[in-house]
């Protein structure tokens, strides 16, 4: 368990890093921030590249529009019921309930600065790399985009913090 990853290991790193997909499995962003505080050294980096939260919010099986599923305001009690298909298998229908968090940006970025961490970066990106939703389009990149038909939304953010010295 990544929260509870000071009680196995003691180093401090140069670099922290968290990937696509982590943040709506924590029930507690602000315990995420203070591991990843306690684990860099002193003017050490962190950078996350993570699904944007508010594309979080349509619903992922909608065909060709999106459409509104899940409140963004939730903060910090934003459970979402999640018993749909995923995108790893569209075809796969859970047995069991899951839940996810949908942690807005504020609550990612003020868990860090509560964590002592100081932003250094912030982008906001309109592609992903994996078929969020069924409507979108790859490109020759590799790249996944929403159709021109489709309102565009950010798709991914990085966010880049430091450790004060």
């Amino acid at each position: 368990d990544v929260l509870e990853l000071d009680r196995a290991l003691q180093q401090k790193f140069d670099i922290v890093f968290t990937s696509h997909g982590v943040l709506e499995w924590l029930d507690d962003v602000d315990q995420w921030a203070r591991v990843i505080a306690h684990f860099l050294k002193p003017g050490g980096t962190f950078f996350i590249a993570e699904i944007h939260p508010f594309c979080l919010i349509f619903d992922e099986m909608g065909q060709k529009e999106l459409r509104v599923a899940h409140s963004y305001c939730a903060s910090r009690s934003g459970l979402r019921n999640f018993n749909r298909s995923d995108y790893t298998d569209r075809n796969y229908i859970p047995t069991n309930p899951r839940k996810k968090m949908l942690w807005p940006l504020s609550d990612i970025i003020q868990s860090l600065l509560d964590a002592g961490l100081v932003v250094a970066g912030f982008q906001e990106y309109g592609y992903t790399t994996y078929q969020h939703f069924p409507m979108m389009i790859k490109g020759t990149d590799g790249l996944w985009r929403l159709p021109d038909s489709v309102p565009q939304i950010p798709l991914l953010f990085s966010l880049k913090a430091r450790k004060l010295e």
